[in-house]
């Protein structure tokens, strides 16, 4: 860069030397000799001296080549300004927030990786192979656990194993859980948006560590809460 600099700042100065060298000159040619006699012959053109160390060059004499042209084919030995090429990451799209409610309203209730699915396993407290009814996210201590969906709370408290618990009624048969809670939020009977928070995840109940249980449920039936998000247009 800094040498396209110089080799432009170098163009500009012999270009003014060209110019003032034509200026000089044609105010000889103009000039009356002895007082009487007047030069109106035509218009003198510039030897090219582009890339010497000569000035402005010479006059050549008897030549028809215009002087405006002789003018342009100077200016056109300037080399361009190098410009800096406009980095990528500044008109780039900012990336979209993985909690933000899609299309139809439905948002993802934690940040977290999925760390358990729904289907049968091993419960990890007590050993029995059940069905495990929903998908665990990990999620450290007290992060914020937002409604799934716009709802009305239909509990919030202390349900067995699934510790600190918060139940959304979203209508329709559709109901939410977030379990193992260390903190509840909201009151039954209060009105959430998606994205409201409704928690803070926690390890209360039958849990090994910091995490949110999550359910959904169609009609009091779990069903598996990733295709469910999947076809509401959530990412999991």
């Amino acid at each position: 860069m800094e040498t396209s600099a110089v080799g432009a700042s170098a163009g500009m100065s012999n270009v003014l030397a060209r110019i003032s060298g034509i200026q000089a000159q044609l105010s000889m040619l103009s000039r009356p000799a002895g007082g009487t006699t007047v030069v109106t012959a035509a218009a003198p053109s510039i030897a090219s001296t582009a890339g010497t160390s000569g000035g402005a060059g010479t006059i050549a004499s008897g030549s028809a080549q215009p002087f405006a042209a002789a003018l342009q084919s100077a200016v056109s030995a300037v080399p361009a300004r190098a410009t800096a090429p406009t980095p990528a990451s500044a008109t780039a799209p900012p990336a979209p927030r993985s909690s933000a409610p899609a299309e139809d309203g439905w948002a993802r209730p934690v940040d977290g990786r999925v760390t358990s699915k729904f289907g049968m396993r091993t419960h990890p407290v007590t050993g029995v192979y059940k069905l495990h009814t929903g998908t665990d996210f990990a999620a450290p201590m007290g992060s914020p656990i937002g409604a799934a969906s716009g709802g009305t709370v239909k509990s919030a408290g202390w349900q067995s194993g699934y510790g600190n618990t918060v139940v959304i009624d979203h209508g329709n048969g559709i109901t939410t859980m977030y379990a193992h809670a260390s903190e509840l939020l909201v009151k039954p009977g209060q009105r959430v948006e998606p994205g409201d928070t409704v928690a803070k995840a926690g390890s209360t109940g039958l849990s090994t560590g910091p995490h949110l249980h999550f359910e959904v449920r169609e009609d009091d039936k779990p069903v598996d809460p990733q295709p469910w998000l999947r076809r509401h247009g959530v990412q999991v």
